[in-house]
């Protein structure tokens, strides 16, 4: 089990199940947190742990249930690192998960290959009532489109690589400067540093160019063959003035609107480095469509490029909204809401699969790829 990285949800339901054996999992439902086992527990008890190896979902809850569930969520991991492996070998799993509501593993595959995908789960010794299939029709497209120039860089507006319009997901500051991070899909090679030029908001106004885009990575936590990372991001090295901690609101949470508000950006607060619970409230504010509000449906996916020879992302998250993203959005900033006027920073969308669900990287994985930054204005 050992892909699944110390700061994601699932080796927190890991900790969790080596404490409670009859752990099936939890999730957020409007507010609630709703721990899941296959017997009966003591709440209070089972809390304390939750508590202990999920502080950042548990806090985000106003009241707590116990539910009952078919398998353990060792069970499910178990059958799912079974089979893994050969899911990922092929070139019609979109998405693979262990899928704390459902109690179930969860396979994307596209509509066209159903009876491949049949036949394969269908082998010796596979545990069919543990697997749940989905279909989508495809396996989506990378989000490629507040659409003016800057003079100074913050999260969710335009810009441009020459092939493709993108959203800054969030200015940082690294190592080597200021800079801000995006999509490596929104670099001339994907998972590769050819230190390309970024316009904003078209090419031919330059404001960086490509610092740090690292190559897939085998072995070591990689169950795909074809290679993986954590995240599709990349770091762009600034050549104009960034705004340290903020991400450009529009007229309207929520809204259709990508019209700027110029007196109430998004103050970036606190840096998430776990990753939510099914159920987390996401928001995000991209230069195609504006600020939306989503929910995490599905939480540490394993999400296989097949654009991309077939490499897995790991441990990223689903967001149920087909309005959440769309083409022009990819390397904009998830991030959760909070009780003051700051949020949370939690990762970088990247993806909207062809059933309409968006794809975001957890912040933990995009510094795992990118190596350290911050993405505050305070201390780092």
């Amino acid at each position: 089990m050992g892909h699944r990285p110390h700061w994601s949800i699932d080796a927190g339901f890991e900790r969790i199940a080596a404490q409670i054996p009859s752990f099936a999992g939890a999730y957020l439902r409007n507010g609630e947190l709703i721990l899941r086992s296959t017997m009966s527990v003591n709440l209070d008890a089972a809390l304390l742990t939750i508590e202990n190896e999920l502080p950042e979902v548990f806090q985000r809850a106003s009241s707590y249930r116990l539910e009952g569930a078919e398998f353990t969520i060792r069970e499910l991991f178990e059958e799912y690192d079974r089979l893994l492996p050969t899911l990922l070998t092929t070139d019609w799993v979109v998405t693979t998960d262990v899928h704390e509501v459902r109690n179930r593993i969860v396979v994307t595959v596209l509509e066209s290959d159903r009876l491949a995908a049949a036949e394969t789960l269908d082998a010796p010794n596979a545990q069919m009532a543990l697997v749940n299939l989905d279909y989508v029709s495809g396996p989506g497209e990378p989000l490629t489109t507040l659409a003016s120039q800057f003079d100074t860089l913050a999260g969710g507006i335009r810009i441009h690589d020459g092939q493709g319009q993108c959203s800054i997901g969030f200015p940082v500051s690294y190592s080597g400067g200021d800079g801000f991070v995006t999509a490596s899909h929104c670099t001339t090679n994907w998972f590769y540093l050819d230190g390309n030029d970024i316009g904003q908001p078209t090419l031919s106004t330059v404001v960086g160019s490509e610092a740090v885009d690292p190559s897939i990575f085998f072995g070591g936590g990689c169950p795909d063959v074809d290679g993986c990372r954590y995240s599709d991001a990349a770091l762009i090295d600034a050549s104009v003035p960034i705004s340290l901690g903020f991400i450009l609101a529009t007229m309207g949470r929520d809204s259709a609107t990508t019209t700027v508000d110029p007196w109430n950006p998004i103050s970036i607060g606190v840096e998430s480095m776990g990753s939510p619970a099914t159920g987390t409230t996401v928001d995000k504010v991209g230069a195609q469509t504006g600020w939306t509000v989503g929910e995490v449906d599905a939480t540490c996916v394993t999400h296989q490029l097949v654009e991309f020879g077939g490499a897995s992302i790991l441990c990223v998250n689903s967001v149920d909204d087909s309005d959440w993203v769309d083409g022009g959005d990819s390397g904009l900033a998830a991030f959760y809401p909070g009780t003051s006027a700051e949020v949370m920073l939690g990762g970088i969308v990247y993806w909207q699969l062809s059933n309409g669900h968006g794809v975001f990287a957890n912040l933990a994985g995009v510094k795992t790829d990118l190596g350290g930054f911050s993405a505050t204005a305070g201390p780092s």
